[in-house]
């Protein structure tokens, strides 16, 4: 499955919402309020997989299938989510945008970075 990562957008945002929903259970996945939080925090960033335009049907219309929100205080780099829907798995993209996210860590000079997991 081809596909490239972008900076997000915040016409994505419905789509990662539901992306993360999809990924982990009630209570674990992230409202709508937490999930924007997070996005838009000072010294975050956010990535967005996105498949080729042949592939939208297999995805429910969208060619976002995945994502990736981390960010960096004083130092210390933090993934706080990687989602990567059900159709796309085993195709290394949660593992092209860790790559991405440790990149940008390593150019924000982070030197330790945290993986939070459910």
């Amino acid at each position: 499955m081809p596909f490239s990562i972008r900076n997000y957008r915040e016409e994505d945002f419905k789509i990662l919402l539901a992306i993360d929903q999809s990924c982990f259970a009630a209570g674990i996945a992230y409202s709508a309020f937490e999930l924007k939080s997070y996005i838009n925090r000072r010294g975050s960033f956010t990535f967005v997989a996105e498949c080729s335009e042949d592939d939208k049907r297999v995805n429910g219309g969208t060619s976002i299938i995945g994502f990736i929100v981390g960010e960096q205080t004083r130092g210390t780099g933090h993934i706080i989510t990687i989602d990567v829907r059900a159709a796309a798995r085993r195709h290394r993209v949660g593992s092209a945008l860790l790559e991405l996210a440790e990149k940008q860590l390593r150019l924000w000079k982070s030197k330790i970075v945290r993986l939070e997991t459910a």
